[in-house]
């Protein structure tokens, strides 16, 4: 497995002196495996990342992929955990 990237969470918090300042926490990592897969190590915890599987017996086209990087739409602001 190749280490890809490192996967960081960050928080914004004022100090005493009353400036803005972002806190960086790493908790995780991303990793190529020989195959070409991709997986990611979050706090203790393996992901792994498949290709979409096209329904059967749906109606509703699929979602076209795009490729932005950096940018996340499709979640929430607050994360439940």
């Amino acid at each position: 497995m190749k280490f890809i990237k490192e996967a960081v969470y960050s928080e914004k918090y004022t100090d005493k002196q009353g400036e803005e300042k972002t806190k960086y926490t790493n908790v995780g990592a991303l990793f190529q495996r020989d195959d070409g897969s991709m997986c990611c190590k979050i706090m203790g915890s393996w992901i792994n990342f498949y290709d979409p599987k096209p329904r059967e017996n749906s109606q509703q086209p699929q979602r076209e992929q795009t490729h932005n990087a950096g940018q996340v739409d499709d979640f929430e602001d607050s994360i439940p955990f």
